[in-house]
């Protein structure tokens, strides 16, 4: 546990969200706008920075962890130099102190303390977790400590590090550094990394998705995906409530959000298509790196990043589910911003091929939601998360076709990525109503009545028909016009697969 009294500045703990707005307004760069929302700039990097992130290496770690290029050790004697570092850079700062609850059930949830000098960061755990508004330090005892300082930049050579920026947890000690970057999710996958070290080791899958439901949690639906790939959009549907946006749980008794808050990537945000969400950037909302045009945040306005982002407690949402639970889940969509554009819009999978695609996660990295990327490219990334588990993949796998078999769960596959062509090369995005409008016939109906065939480049089942999609679009195929690029573009995305097979140990069932 984290000495406090190390740090002898003042302490602010536990300020409400409208305290936090005032002081933002008052000591970082920054804009209120009219619907009440706080606009904030993260500095240099605005989304995350996976090859900053670290774990100590010790007996507890050592033999569990998959080791490589998402979870670097770190050794706990080196760990303990830039923790005395950081200590002492921030030992005079005055500084915020945000203790809250991750997890919404009490059987999958653990208690923790965040200390920055940023009310910006303040604000977005405020938000984004289950707080608790004790005011004497002593009335709550974290379990994991963060200590988050934008400004601190360490010197890579002095730590043999990477860069002035590092993500640093100790499992062990249960104390964790994110410093050098303004990014406030850092703090939030440190905690839902230490989420995926624990849980799946007591049986429990924890992931990297969505969850909606019907009222009180009934009929629940899984999204998996990257950032950029739809869950949150997806998961704000009409006639259903938002159960959790981005990072779940799913136990013996159904699933719960690990969040209290959601985190939204708003590029080109409009009233009309995503109602919800926009209506959601009010009353002490917090948005990222969205510069001003005449007056008001431009949405459409990347010059910063594509990574535009809004934080907001769950309530700001009209449909959700507060308490956070919900049953076991009847659908699973895995969703692909598939850039090559051969994957159908839908395909039901086998158990077998449910696992397959989990433990690929093939996707595209989307404009923005990494440093260095800037355009989609296809990509592969374990569990639709790898920069986020610690464990080997095969292992949440085998955790999700248990539960898949044990509770009868239907489960898809969703681009909503390109079709008739790739990304810059004749392709278009799918359009967001046609993949609504799948998902919720998945959800209804299982495209009982339509019926399914069998489309030719990877053996998945389709529907033949969907009401309010063009049907040319539903196998892939047909949505191209040069059927020769698309059978190259299928035979270079069987070539990654083999390769990502190969990585992984595990059988390409789509040669």
């Amino acid at each position: 546990m984290f000495d406090i009294q190390k740090l002898k500045g003042p302490i602010l703990h536990n300020l409400g969200a409208k305290d936090l707005v005032k002081r933002i307004l008052d000591e970082e760069k920054s804009y209120l706008t009219k619907k009440g929302a706080v606009g904030v700039f993260t500095g240099a990097r605005t989304s995350r920075s996976p090859d900053d992130k670290f774990i100590v290496r010790d007996e507890i770690t050592e033999g569990k962890v998959n080791w490589g290029i998402y979870n670097h050790p770190i050794d706990a004697v080196d760990f303990d130099k830039i923790l005395k570092d950081v200590v002492a850079q921030m030992a005079d700062m005055r500084l915020y102190m945000t203790d809250f609850y991750a997890g919404m059930d009490e059987n999958n949830s653990i208690k923790a303390r965040v200390i920055t000098p940023k009310a910006s960061q303040a604000l977005y755990c405020e938000h984004m977790f289950k707080n608790v508004r004790h005011r004497d330090f002593n009335e709550f005892e974290p379990e994991y400590t963060i200590l988050a300082s934008p400004d601190i930049k360490l010197d890579p050579k002095k730590y043999n590090i990477h860069s002035e920026a590092f993500i640093g947890l100790n499992l062990t000690k249960k104390i964790f550094i994110v410093v050098g970057t303004g990014y406030s999710c850092e703090i939030k996958k440190a905690l839902f990394s230490t989420f995926n070290f624990w849980e799946p080791q007591k049986g429990v899958l924890s992931m990297h998705c969505s969850c909606n439901s019907l009222p009180k949690g009934k009929d629940s639906a899984l999204f998996f995906g990257l950032s950029g790939t739809g869950k949150t959009t997806l998961s704000n549907s009409k006639g259903r409530n938002v159960v959790g946006d981005d990072q779940n749980c799913w136990n013996d008794v159904g699933v719960s959000n690990i969040e209290n808050g959601c985190y939204a990537k708003i590029l080109g945000i409009n009233k009309k298509d995503e109602p919800d969400i926009y209506n959601a950037i009010r009353d002490g909302a917090m948005i990222e790196n969205v510069p001003l045009k005449n007056g008001k945040p431009d949405f459409n306005d990347s010059s910063i990043t594509e990574n535009t982002r809004a934080v907001y407690p769950m309530w700001n949402l009209k449909h959700v589910e507060l308490s956070g639970v919900a049953e076991h889940p009847k659908n699973i969509f895995f969703l692909t911003a598939d850039s090559s554009g051969v994957f159908p819009p839908i395909a039901k999978l086998t158990t077998e091929q449910a696992k397959f695609y989990f433990v690929n996660g093939f996707t595209s990295k989307m404009g923005g939601t990494e440093n260095k990327i800037a355009k989609p490219e296809f990509t592969f990334s374990a569990c639709f998360g790898a920069p986020f588990m610690p464990l080997k993949p095969k292992e949440y796998a085998d955790l999700l076709g248990t539960r898949i078999e044990k509770y009868g769960c239907n489960v898809w596959l969703v681009n909503t990525g390109w079709t008739g062509g790739c990304y810059g090369k004749g392709g278009t995005r799918m359009k967001l109503k046609e993949t609504r409008k799948l998902v919720s016939t998945a959800i209804k109906t299982g495209f009982k009545k339509a019926g399914f065939e069998q489309e030719k480049a990877f053996g998945l089942e389709i529907p033949k028909i969907c009401s309010g999609v063009c049907p040319q679009v539903l196998n892939p195929i047909n949505a191209w016009i040069d059927t020769k690029a698309f059978a190259k573009m299928v035979k270079e995305v069987k070539t990654a697969f083999d390769e990502n097979c190969k990585k992984l140990g595990i059988k390409n069932i789509n040669k």
